[in-house]
């Protein structure tokens, strides 16, 4: 009996040690976490796109989210137009996108009042029109379709009007 421990000392030793690596465990993960990826990054640059759209390259400068129908057109059907804001080859390079990222642009209206559908553009008539309307020339969409089960997809909305039709801009970016 020269030691002088006794059961309760070796208890109270034992649940510091525990509560002391419990402490740590929970700790770590929160200091590491500024330094791992997480889906702020995506939601900052979803929201930048999405604002480049309908504030800067579709529109008239001081005239935000009333979007030019040609200009639109050619933003997303990869084709240019003279006296829109924008330059380049295909939508990525437009918009100024990093190479490892998917971007789509879709655009969603009630252009007849018979229910929200993708909406599209009539050459004809130099138009916006439902996709399920027969003078559909080109649809407003453009990018790759993002991946079904992917739950790093990002997404934005905007609400404007595309040459006097109320229309929702879609940007996905993954």
């Amino acid at each position: 009996m020269d030691k002088g421990q006794t059961t309760l000392d070796f208890a109270i030793g034992v649940s510091i040690f525990i509560f002391s690596i419990v402490f740590v465990l929970a700790f770590i993960p929160g200091t590491l976490q500024p330094f791992t990826a997480g889906a702020q990054d995506e939601t900052a640059g979803v929201d930048r796109i999405a604002d480049l759209v309908v504030e800067d390259l579709l529109t008239e400068p001081g005239d935000p989210y009333r979007l030019d129908g040609e200009c639109t057109v050619a933003l997303l059907d990869d084709h240019s137009a003279p006296g829109c804001g924008f330059d380049g080859a295909d939508l990525p390079t437009r918009l100024d996108l990093a190479a490892l990222q998917s971007i789509n642009v879709t655009m969603r209206g009630d252009p007849t009042g018979s229910g929200v559908e993708r909406l599209c553009w009539d050459d004809t008539g130099k138009e916006v029109v439902g996709a399920s309307d027969g003078a559909c020339s080109t649809m407003l969409t453009a990018g790759e379709s993002p991946p079904p089960t992917s739950e790093s997809v990002v997404t934005a909305r905007r609400f404007v009007t595309i040459d006097g039709t109320g229309a929702v801009v879609e940007v996905k970016l993954w």
